[in-house]
């Protein structure tokens, strides 16, 4: 894969406690891309989108969205 031609914002989410994937994989992953991003979520285990780590995730990805606005294509 040409990770060069991808042109958008890539966010890649990291759980603080998550014991299935380890835990550099997720910032090599947003590094692969020019806009790349990586956002640790404090405190949750690998389901970021569950229970308490819920409403940290979303917040993080509304930050997320908010501050690459201009980057989105049309």
């Amino acid at each position: 894969m040409d990770f060069a031609a991808v042109t958008t914002p890539v966010l890649t989410l990291r759980a603080e406690h998550d014991l299935l994937v380890p835990p550099q994989i997720a910032p090599k992953t947003a590094a692969r891309y020019r806009y790349g991003t990586c956002v640790d979520i404090a405190g949750s285990d690998h389901l970021v989108f569950s229970g308490d780590a819920l409403a940290t995730t979303m917040g993080h990805i509304d930050a997320w969205i908010a501050g690459n606005r201009g980057l989105f294509a049309s």
